[in-house]
């Protein structure tokens, strides 16, 4: 579903900036929509989306949405720039850590606020049988 981002840990932007996994929301938000961490945030967007049914979301989800676009552009830049070699700072490990368990909390909030389908098992027959076992059960009372 989700993918990784590779190697662009220093796109430039049409604004001249590079985007690496420090940038500021607003660099984001301000992505040149060819570039590939542009591309990545819109396939993230496309198949949460999609795994949420293609319905129109509630702005709770929607901000849910958001943020985990934001968080996993940042993670797979972070894992392009550890990557490239080199040892990762004690900041940049903690920061690393703080993106990935935010990332993996926010999935979870999005499917908690997932609703379950009915399945086979909630036809007309299983409330009848629901009925009748409970009025068995109240003439043994």
């Amino acid at each position: 579903m989700i993918t990784r981002i590779v190697s662009c840990s220093y796109q430039v932007t049409h604004f001249g900036k590079r985007i690496s996994p420090f940038s500021r929301k607003t660099a984001v938000n301000r992505l040149d929509k060819r570039t590939a961490p542009a591309r990545l945030m819109k396939k993230v967007r496309r198949d949460l989306l999609e795994h949420l049914g293609n319905r129109p979301l509630s702005i709770t989800e929607s901000m849910i949405v958001d943020q985990i676009c934001w968080l996993h552009l940042h993670v797979s830049l972070a894992n392009a720039k550890a990557s490239e070699g080199g040892e990762m700072s004690d900041i940049f490990a903690r920061t690393y850590q703080g993106w990935s368990s935010s990332l993996q909390k926010a999935l979870m909030r999005l499917d908690a606020t997932l609703v379950p389908k009915p399945t086979a098992d909630a036809s007309p027959n299983a409330l009848a049988e629901y009925i009748k076992m409970k009025s068995e059960v109240e003439r043994e009372a």
